[in-house]
């Protein structure tokens, strides 16, 4: 078993009723529910969106996506976030995900130059 980031993105072609504040209100009900699963939202933009990025543990990144897209929606339908469909759903290994931020801050920036 490994464990996995994902990141799941819902979208919608209308507000669904809800005002900024609404919405905002139930993305942070949402922040809370997966706090267990170090949890981040995301949500608003054009088109309207919301989302979530979590960690489980998982034998592939299949099941790892498969769980985390029910542990997700499960808690955005349990505050009321629409049930808008799934557009983009994405799992890395967290030993890649850690490996890869590592990298990214020893690289130096040299100025262009003309």
């Amino acid at each position: 078993m490994n464990w996995w980031s994902v990141s799941i993105e819902t979208r919608g072609d209308d507000p669904a009723g809800m005002t900024a504040d609404d919405r905002a209100e139930r993305l942070g009900e949402l922040v809370n529910m997966l706090v267990p699963h170090s949890g981040v939202v995301v949500g608003g933009g054009e088109p309207v969106r919301w989302g979530a990025t979590i960690s489980v543990e998982a034998d592939t990144a299949v099941t790892a996506i498969t769980d985390a897209t029910e542990i997700i929606r499960s808690a955005g339908s349990d505050v009321f976030l629409p049930d808008w469909p799934t557009v983009r759903a994405e799992a890395i290994r967290e030993d890649v995900l850690d490996e890869e931020q590592a990298n990214d801050r020893h690289i130096t920036h040299a100025p262009l130059s003309n």
